[in-house]
């Protein structure tokens, strides 16, 4: 699938089915999965209990401190080798940050290993074309925090997205 036709499915999702997450800065992680399991039971028309013993803020706080280290380190070389290279800093950021971008949703389905799973699968599919996907949507979920009306619309519409890529491309795959 495509960054378009993510952004659209998940767009016209939302429209149908408009929902809101409590925001807490303390369990932001476990919120934002909770959210997910219910958005992937939607969409699969299931209803299973969500699994509070997962931690979900060790697997986040991981799953982002690598992906900002690794973005931060790259800027500070590339910075040193040429100012000009300083955008690549963010390619870096991307290409570590989806090696773990289906891991909430494998963690919420209670897939065996979902670290190694969710590398697995973003091999499979393909680090780069992963990447040119997740850039836009990304890009978009950011410049959504700017709109006063609705800062966390575009924020939902690209976790959606996510998710329904994780449902057509991955679920059946691993289960």
């Amino acid at each position: 699938m495509n960054y378009q036709q993510l952004w659209q499915q998940s767009s016209s999702r939302l429209q149908e089915h408009p929902t809101v997450s409590s925001f807490n800065n303390w369990q932001l992680f476990t919120n934002g999965a909770r959210w997910m399991h219910a958005q992937l039971d939607d969409m699969s028309g299931a209803q299973t209990s969500f699994d509070e013993g997962i931690n979900f803020a060790f697997y986040g706080w991981i799953k982002y401190s690598v992906s900002l280290t690794a973005g931060f380190l790259s800027a500070l070389l590339l910075v040193w080798l040429h100012p000009l290279l300083l955008p690549l800093a963010i390619l870096v950021f991307y290409f570590c940050e989806v090696q773990l971008l289906f891991l909430f949703p494998l963690l919420i389905d209670k897939v065996p290993n979902p670290v190694y799973t969710s590398i697995r699968q973003t091999a499979a599919i393909g680090t780069w074309k992963i990447i040119k996907v997740i850039i836009p949507i990304g890009i978009r979920m950011l410049l959504g925090l700017l709109n006063v009306k609705a800062p966390l619309r575009n924020w939902y519409t690209g976790c959606l997205a996510i998710l329904i890529w994780y449902k057509y491309e991955v679920r059946n795959r691993v289960q």
